[in-house]
């Protein structure tokens, strides 16, 4: 029934949810959110089926096409550079080893 099929090398847009990012549910339409960013007016409606985490993705197809993805599923499947930490204002940074759960910047 179920045959295996090899996917095509692609690069995704998406953005890293933080912790100063503002998401809220979009009323009158199931399983959709908006993300606000730098503070625009109208925001980025979202499809997502679980809650929405600091460190999780918001990924970009197209227009019509823009959805949730976990954190554990997006590093599963794409490369990510390692979260620098937070940035110290000297050209420096704080460093994060993804293991803690309270760097500001990435959430992990």
């Amino acid at each position: 029934m179920f045959k295996d099929y090899q996917s095509k090398p692609v690069v995704r847009k998406a953005h890293e949810v933080s912790a100063d990012d503002l998401i809220g549910k979009v009323i009158g339409e199931d399983s959709t959110s908006e993300l606000v960013l730098d503070g625009d007016k109208s925001g980025i409606k979202f499809k997502h089926y679980e809650p929405v985490n600091t460190g999780d993705f918001i990924v970009y197809l197209n227009d019509d096409d823009i959805y949730h993805c976990t954190r554990a599923v997006f590093l599963e499947r794409n490369v990510v550079p390692a979260c620098k930490g937070i940035d110290l204002g000297d050209g420096n940074y704080s460093g994060c080893n993804g293991t803690g759960g309270d760097c500001p910047t990435c959430g992990q």
